[in-house]
């Protein structure tokens, strides 16, 4: 059986700072003068050469690993590694620099609170919205609306426009959207702290049920507590590069001997 997710040697890499362009007006009159200079194919293979080193920022460097269907897998390692720049490439949000991933089925990423929300809208609304943003089909959605928002807790506020809604509203109904969708992966990054200590407990036994039904989970926490619950293993990464891949216990250990992991906020 093949694996639903292969990361093959990605990195990615941002540029630090301006680019010596202290507006918009300048940056394009100065393209526009290379390009009368050099020509467009000129101007073009310049771009991105003769870089300052020190201008430059490798969040991620050749990191490679997969992930077998049904398997949670949680992501650790400092603020800074690459956690979440990994995410974002996975639910393709931004590409990586060098590398790819291949992700065998349709996805939805629970990323930051609100994601794929709109202000305007009310929380049904938004569920609707935001199912067919992750690319299912209104009938479908339909089918799981009570589901949805009855795990929301929710209800009384459904109609609302959730530019009234506090950040523990979004995060329950944004993560009762992508968690009740049928995508057979998953992306969750660090946002069930937003929660109270109820409701996350409910959102890890629903991932758990989620896992068991067939799906795959990537999970970012610096929660020990909620690693240990959920994932049966984990990928340790450090300045962008994968240190150790293995069992929870045996990476969570590793890991704390460098720093204790940080609980969530």
């Amino acid at each position: 059986m093949k694996p639903i997710i292969e990361i093959q040697n990605i990195s990615k890499k941002y540029r630090l700072g301006m680019i010596g362009n202290n507006s918009l007006r300048e940056l394009l009159n100065t393209c526009s003068k290379n390009v009368r200079e050099k020509g467009v194919l000129e101007f073009l293979k310049s771009l991105g050469t003769d870089e300052d080193p020190k201008k430059v920022l490798w969040a991620l460097k050749d990191v490679s690993f997969t992930v077998d269907p049904g398997e949670i897998v949680g992501l650790i390692g400092r603020n800074g590694c690459g956690k979440s720049t990994l995410l974002k490439i996975l639910s393709r949000i931004t590409f990586p620099t060098e590398g790819r991933a291949v992700i065998r089925g349709r996805s939805s990423a629970l990323l930051e609170v609100g994601t794929g929300f709109h202000a305007e809208l009310s929380g049904r609304e938004n569920i609707f919205l935001n199912g067919a943003i992750l690319g299912m089909r209104r009938r479908e959605i339909e089918k799981k609306l009570d589901a949805i928002v009855h795990f929301s807790e929710v209800e009384k506020f459904i109609d609302t426009p959730i530019k009234h809604y506090s950040s523990g509203m979004y995060v329950r109904l944004a993560f009762s959207v992508a968690a009740h969708l049928d995508q057979p992966v998953l992306f969750v990054d660090e946002v069930l702290a937003v929660g109270d200590a109820k409701f996350q407990a409910k959102c890890i036994e629903k991932m758990r049920s989620v896992a068991d039904s067939g799906r795959t989970i990537i999970f970012v926490s610096h929660d020990e507590k909620a690693i240990r619950t959920l994932c049966g293993r984990c990928v340790y990464l450090r300045n962008g590069k994968v240190v150790a891949s293995g069992a929870t216990p045996e990476m969570l250990s590793l890991y704390n001997a460098e720093k204790p992991l940080e609980s969530a906020a």
